[in-house]
Formats: C-alpha cells, sequence, structure tokens
C-alpha cells in the first residue's frame, strides 16, 4: 500500500538566503576563507569583522564563506549592503528588510527586530559598514538578545566592540621569483596571477601566460600591489592592450584603471573612484591631513 502522507518524508528545502550570485569564480584565498569559515562555526565566536584596504576583496571573500556555510544556519543566510547609508536608523531598516521583517507596531524597530531573531540560527552579512559605524553599539545589541545570530562585517576599521574577532584582508600574493627568467608553472601558482589570467580570459578567451608575455603580466600584479580590484580593471583592457603594453601604462593607474564591469558598485568601477570613496570616509580634519601629506615625496614615518 502506498504510504500515507505523514509517512512521507518530504526532502529538506536550504535555509533562505538573499546572497548575490556570484558571475565569476572565486580565486585563490583558500587559506583566508578556511580561516573565516573555522571562526564562524567556533560555538563562542559571534562577531567577525574583515577589514583592509578598498580592492582588497573583503566583500568577495565574505560572499564565499557565507554561502559555503548557508547548511549550518537553518534560518538564513542574509547580506545587507550598507553602502548607500550613513544613519544607524537606516542600517537597521535595512537589516530588517533582508531578514523579511516588516514593521507592524509602534514598537521601536530595533525591539522588533530582536523578538523576531531571538530565537532564529542566522548568520547576516553586513557589507561595507565603515559607513555607518555609529550603529555598531545598536547592531551588537542583536548579539546580546539573540543566542544564536552571528554577524560577519566587513569594514575598512575594525568597530572596536566586545568580542569582535578581527581578521585582516591582505592583498593577493605577487610574484617573488626571478622576472627575468620566469617559470610559467610557478606563476600560475600565485593567486595575483591566476586572477589576472582567469580575467583576462574572459575579455580575450585565447589569453594565455606564455614565455613571453609571463615577465609583464608578473609586474603588472607587483606594481598593483596584488589589489584584486585593481588586476581586475587591467584584466578589463586585456583586449586593447598586450600585457607589454598595459605595462607601460601601469604608471598612470588613474587613466588606465577605469572602464569596470557596468554592474560593479559605482565605487568599484574605477580606481578613483575607490579612492575617492575612502577620502569621503575621512572627517574634515582627516582630509585636510590627507591633502597636506599629499605633497611629500618620500616615506612618512609614522611615530
Amino acid at each position: 500500500a502506498p504510504a500515507s502522507d505523514s509517512q512521507q518524508k518530504s526532502p529538506l528545502k536550504p535555509p533562505p538566503n538573499n546572497l548575490p550570485v556570484q558571475l565569476t569564480s572565486f580565486i585563490g584565498r583558500q587559506a583566508e576563507l578556511k580561516a573565516v569559515k573555522d571562526l564562524l562555526m567556533t560555538g563562542d565566536v559571534r562577531l567577525v569583522t574583515l577589514t583592509g584596504l578598498g580592492g582588497t576583496g573583503k566583500t568577495r571573500l565574505a560572499l564565499q564563506a557565507a554561502a559555503d556555510l548557508i547548511d549550518h544556519f537553518e534560518d538564513g543566510v542574509f547580506f545587507v549592503d550598507l553602502a548607500p547609508i550613513r544613519e544607524t536608523e537606516a542600517a537597521i531598516a535595512a537589516i530588517a528588510r533582508a531578514v523579511g521583517l516588516r514593521e507592524t507596531s509602534d514598537r521601536p524597530l530595533l525591539d522588533e527586530l530582536k523578538g523576531y531573531l531571538r530565537d532564529q540560527r542566522m548568520l547576516l552579512l553586513l557589507d561595507n559598514f565603515e559607513q555607518v559605524t555609529a550603529a555598531a553599539p545598536r547592531v551588537v545589541e542583536l548579539l546580546q538578545d539573540c543566542p544564536q545570530l552571528k554577524l560577519l562585517v566587513t569594514s575598512r576599521e575594525a568597530l572596536h566592540m566586545r568580542g569582535e574577532h578581527i581578521f585582516p584582508v591582505p592583498p593577493m600574493a605577487m610574484p617573488k621569483v626571478d622576472l627575468k627568467q620566469p617559470s610559467i608553472e610557478q606563476l600560475t601558482q600565485i593567486e595575483s596571477i591566476r586572477l589576472f589570467i582567469e580575467r583576462a580570459q574572459l575579455v580575450k578567451p585565447d589569453f594565455g601566460l606564455t614565455t613571453e608575455n609571463a615577465p609583464a603580466v608578473a609586474e603588472i600584479c607587483s606594481r598593483l600591489d596584488g589589489l584584486p580590484l585593481a588586476i581586475e580593471l587591467a584584466t578589463a583592457r586585456i583586449s586593447l592592450f598586450s600585457p607589454q603594453a598595459l605595462l607601460e601604462r601601469v604608471g598612470s593607474r588613474m587613466k588606465l584603471l577605469r572602464g569596470g564591469a557596468r554592474d560593479l558598485p559605482v565605487r568599484q568601477q574605477t580606481l578613483r573612484d575607490t579612492i575617492d570613496w575612502s577620502y569621503e570616509l575621512l572627517d574634515p580634519g582627516e582630509q585636510r591631513l590627507f591633502a597636506l601629506l599629499s605633497v611629500f615625496r618620500l616615506h612618512v614615518r609614522s611615530g
């Protein structure tokens, strides 16, 4: 006899998530990826902040870690883009929208959010928190009231909250081999060069690393300091310039490194946009200091 409806087991649905689908492959960073996931899976770790310069790949690393851990958070993994937000209340509202909470009473939204998330085993990925650092104490209140909630944050600076685990995201590994006689096999094991090759093949499918272009590719990745954003902006021009021609233009980074993918956030479409974004985050006093320091041609020592 056929099994009754109550006896039939429906396939388990995956936990809900709103993570943006990535249209390019995740390159390298396996050690960092494992370290971030291990932190998030540690029972008493509730808040992990990925810090680093603009363009180092904090968001992509965080998204990959969150995607890999979806099955471990039965109530969902949710991405919250804080880039356009400047006010604390707007940040709280963005979190509420991301998890599907609608305001239903006159209670403060943060209190409603605490009630909604109190019993949820959930991971929130809060991206670009440097925009709203003043909101950190309010957001951390969620952790105090919601014992199964975890936060993965990307920010150019730490939140400086108790219980925060800071994870600096460095640039990608750069070439350290003899560039005059490069080994193709050695070079293709270096993360920044692998990124260059794979992204170059998106715009020029027949691109490959050869003994002729390898020194230029290695030098480009080194001159761009292993920054993923800068490398991706450079490879967007590979259909127009050979690696050697690109290398000759890297000295004029601002002019070369523009014209990124149109679906990137505006701040990431050119290297200048990334710098402008960073500059706008400074307070007026810091902006004046930045302008004064820009006239120095020698290294400036701190302290």
